[in-house]
């Protein structure tokens, strides 16, 4: 067996550990080895989760970075037109200044 018989097997005056002993140390290592995966599962679900809350974050922060952009390029766009417009009227007055008769 697994490791020597102990205080158990000095009395049985035997080095072999009885049947429901062995049945014992199976039992035993069996739930060992269920905590150690429920611990490494458990620590794998922790470590998903916090990738996929990095990940929503990832995300947020690029919507947050377009949605600036969008807003300065729109911005930039109106500033645009709006210079072309004044310009156009300049150019319009200017041009019915010289068509006015003297």
């Amino acid at each position: 067996g697994i490791g020597g018989g102990g205080a158990g097997g000095a009395v049985h005056g035997s080095s072999r550990a009885s049947p429901e002993e062995e049945e014992d140390k199976r039992r035993a290592a069996r739930i060992r080895e269920n905590a150690t995966r429920l611990q490494r599962e458990r620590e794998e679900e922790e470590a998903r989760e916090r990738e996929r809350d990095l990940e929503i974050q990832r995300t947020r922060e690029r919507a947050r970075e377009e949605l600036e952009r969008e807003a300065r390029r729109a911005r930039e766009r109106r500033e645009r037109e709006r210079h072309d417009k004044e310009e156009k009227e300049r150019a319009s007055v200017a041009v019915s200044a010289r068509q006015t008769p003297d």
